[in-house]
């Protein structure tokens, strides 16, 4: 038979809503056309105000008495919901199926974020509801090299507690998603985040198994096997030829999100070290490493920083973007190869912060301080002799000290350190022989100066700048909201991120601190709406489109019927993929006999044959256009295609990422006859004496009936037998004198038909045959996401399109 538009339908599933309960297997019941709410709930004043996710299952199917079969089916969302706090997307998940119900969907959803690379081996002790831990465990040592991982405020964390052998009842294994919420890199620093840990962690000194340093530090990863797909409008016009497409964005949210502002004080460029850090910024292009040439940079010798460059490039995550920050790359003479793990956002600036030797220079306490140069806080590497043995000192604000261990565990006070000369005053005379290494720093000052802002969105209006000139006066400037900067004795700009200062008179840079309001978007809590938002990907942001996925292009153009009679002619665009008449009720009015329009695709014209009575106008008259396309490249805000467009596509067509269904087709698996069944889905038993004869009598089955299921016919006695599916369980009985009509009460039609000649003869009670069917359907999950917001659309909804070719 011939397969026509109403083969294609999209069944409901057991149970729509939010329950537990909610999906299931696939019923009779259809999705109609242009009724809104048929999948989803309307959306409440109170989704809107607090932001909802609402997750639902649906069968696409063909729907036939017989076995027709429709190729390369597929499905997409062939326009987006009018409102932009609104989004929908489908869910291509390889762990759905027909049994999938709500929870197995939300644990679906919730299975893409995991702990990734370390921050810190040896975590400190938390207690149940510590909310943040010391900045000193933002660095770690490995192989004799300090290693920092900068964070800022909306980064996703994991707090782990890790280790092999038996688990232990005090500090069982642990794996604690949060989100940074605040950041200090001062002295006696903290990190906060949220939400709160509710376990106890054992402390680095801890031995669980003889392992310590068990609670971990780590930032977070990607796994997901989960594909996305959505739609957008072309920002620009698409013509005849051409392979890109400018989508605008290439992501989507599927968790809301809600912009958040938080101040940044005092901040000080660079690392927070108060070292002057110098700028090279390169342009990011699709590659992932880069080469800076910096004839200047300063090979840091004993000083205790051991300061390596920091590079610092920007992602997409589709609500914004997100400053990276590497601490791998290759120093050689004069040049720095970075190789960065994200793909950057191409055009915006990646920028190596760096120390150069024409502002600092190592400097040994063997030397003499020179006249022009004083040494630098902080980056002292210093010992000394105790009582006779050389003990390492530790640099505070106020002096050194030296740390006595057990048994009293005390710092006592070594001396004083005067930085411009490098002399040092001991304590007593138990004090002698101090040594040191540092970094000196030239005393001319600077007359401009660049850094990179570390944050992924700031506002440029509150950015101010403050830094001394060289005999004292304080110099200010803020910046405007198109990032021009002025003020007294400071000019400049912020651009893509990158400030860049001009001071009337020479400064020194070490005071130079600046404020500014960074906007990030935080997540709800999963109370609010059932979904852990930290364990979605990129804090919920999913990228809608694939390489190497296939998207449809299309456009629609609506036109108004008015007084409809028979013989009326429409002008349609000539080589539309469809065309179609609705009414006020978005009722179509296509039937199999043409009784109200006939449609001519290839010249362009649609006949009226009614006045179309039983439905309401007005009347729109809809043709559209479009192609599929394989996607080569996904950019940030575009897609590029393995081939060109056959027809132009003016703005604001859709680009929709497809669902690929396979071949639709109800069918029979390999049928198989063992001696006894062991209710073992797993393994086949022996191969029973008697068989059914396929051959003769295959199996029937039709794609209205048949599901997705494992089968087995169990005989009670030589004649009778049950039916079990995997899933469903025990559906029937039957025996071998009649035809085995099982009936799916779902959808009025047979799961499948055994005719009585295929049985034969010769079973005996306790064998078995077993088989699986193949439906006609595929389940697919849809996702709706309402932001947080207001709104004066009453009414909305999103278009679903589900094609194939017949075979």
């Amino acid at each position: 038979m011939t397969i026509i538009r109403s083969d294609l339908v999209i069944f409901k599933p057991e149970l729509l809503g939010d329950t537990d309960q909610s999906g299931g297997q696939r019923t009779n019941n259809k999705v109609t056309s242009g009724l809104l709410n048929d999948l989803f709930d309307p959306i409440s004043d109170i989704d809107h105000a607090q932001s909802a996710v609402e997750i639902v299952k649906c069968y696409p199917a063909l729907n036939t008495l017989g076995t027709e079969k429709l190729i390369g089916g597929h499905i997409f969302i062939s326009s987006p919901p009018v409102d932009p706090l609104v989004t929908t997307m489908i869910v291509e998940a390889g762990d759905l199926n027909d049994n999938t119900r709500m929870p197995e969907m939300v644990d679906i959803l919730e299975s893409a974020v995991k702990p990734g690379a370390l921050i810190n081996g040896a975590g400190p002790e938390f207690v149940p509801f510590q909310d943040s831990f010391s900045s000193k465990y933002l660095t770690r040592n490995e192989s004799g090299t300090s290693i920092t991982t900068y964070l800022v405020v909306g980064d996703i964390i994991a707090i782990t507690v890790e280790y092999t052998g038996n688990e232990s009842a005090t500090y069982p294994r642990l794996e604690h998603i949060c989100q940074v919420t605040g950041v200090s890199l001062a002295v006696n620093g903290v990190v906060t985040f949220s939400p709160a840990i509710e376990t106890l962690t054992p402390g680095p000194s801890i031995s669980i198994n003889s392992q310590s340093g068990c609670t971990k530090i780590r930032k977070t990863t990607t796994v997901s096997q989960l594909t996305y797909h959505g739609v957008k409008e072309l920002q620009t016009s698409a013509t005849l030829g051409s392979i890109e497409l400018d989508v605008g964005s290439t992501t989507q949210q599927i968790i809301p999100t809600v912009p958040v502002q938080y101040p940044y004080s005092n901040q000080v460029p660079g690392d927070g070290s108060r070292l002057v850090t110098k700028s090279a910024i390169l342009t990011a292009t699709i590659a992932r490493t880069y080469l800076f040439t910096v004839p200047s940079l300063l090979a840091v010798g004993s000083a205790k920083i051991s300061y390596r460059p920091i590079v610092t490039y920007t992602v997409n995550t589709g609500s914004g973007n997100a400053v990276y920050s590497n601490a791998g790359m290759t120093i050689g003479s004069g040049t720095v190869s970075v190789t960065l793990t994200n793909a950057p956002v191409v055009g915006t600036p990646i920028t190596l912060s760096y120390l150069s030797n024409t502002t600092y220079l190592n400097h040994s306490y063997v030397d003499p301080v020179p006249d022009d140069m004083i040494i630098v806080k902080n980056t002292v590497n210093s010992s000394i002799v105790y009582n006779g043995s050389r003990v390492s000192c530790y640099e505070e604000d106020d002096a050194f000290y030296i740390y006595l261990g057990a048994p009293t565990f005390e710092y006592i006070l070594a001396g004083t350190f005067n930085y411009t000369t490098g002399n040092f005053i001991a304590a007593s005379a138990s004090f002698s022989a101090f040594q040191f290494t540092s970094l000196v720093s030239f005393l001319n000052g600077e007359s401009n100066f660049s850094f990179a802002l570390p944050f992924s969105n700031p506002r440029l209006d509150s950015f101010n700048v403050r830094v001394v000139n060289l005999v004292g006066t304080l110099l200010s400037g803020s910046s405007d909201n198109l990032g021009d900067i002025a003020g007294t004795g400071i000019t400049g700009t912020i651009v893509n991120g990158v400030v860049s200062l001009t001071f009337s008179s020479a400064v020194d840079l070490s005071t130079l601190v600046y404020d500014v309001i960074d906007i990030y978007k935080t997540l709800p809590p999963a109370s609010i709406f059932g979904l852990d938002p930290l364990r979605m990907p990129t804090g919920g942001t999913v990228s809608v489109f694939q390489k190497w996925g296939v998207v449809a292009i299309q456009h629609s153009q609506f036109q108004v019927v008015a007084s409809p009679a028979p013989a009326q002619v429409k002008t349609i665009r000539t080589n539309a993929r469809f065309a179609d008449i609705t009414d006020a009720n978005n009722v179509s009015l296509w039937t199999v006999g043409n009784t109200h329009f006939t449609v001519d695709l290839d010249a362009g014209t649609v006949t009226i044959n009614s006045s179309f009575p039983g439905f309401t106008a007005p009347f729109t008259l809809v043709d559209t256009i479009g192609e599929l396309g394989l996607v080569a490249n996904v950019n940030t805000d575009s897609l590029l295609l393995a081939s060109e467009l056959t027809r132009t596509y003016p703005a604001g067509s859709t680009v929709a990422s497809v669902q690929n269904l396979g071949d639709l087709q109800a069918v029979v698996g390999l049928v198989r006859d063992m001696t006894s069944w062991g209710n073992n889905w797993d393994i086949d038993g022996t191969a029973a004496t008697a068989n059914l004869n396929t051959a003769a009598y295959p199996i029937e089955v039709s794609n209205a009936g048949a599901i997705n299921e494992d089968w087995v016919i169990i005989f009670t006695t030589g004649t009778a037998f049950r039916l079990v599916g995997k899933n469903i369980g025990q559906v029937a009985t039957g025996d071998t004198l009649n035809d085995f009509v099982p009936i799916n009460n779902v959808v009025g039609e047979p799961y499948f038909i055994i005719r009585q000649e295929a049985f034969g003869g010769g079973w005996s009670a306790g064998e078995a045959i077993r088989f699986e069917t193949f439906a006609a359907s595929r389940p697919i999950m849809l996702v709706r996401v309402v932001e947080s917001g207001h709104s004066q659309i009453t009414t909305d909804r999103a278009l679903i399109s589900f094609r194939g070719n017949e075979a």
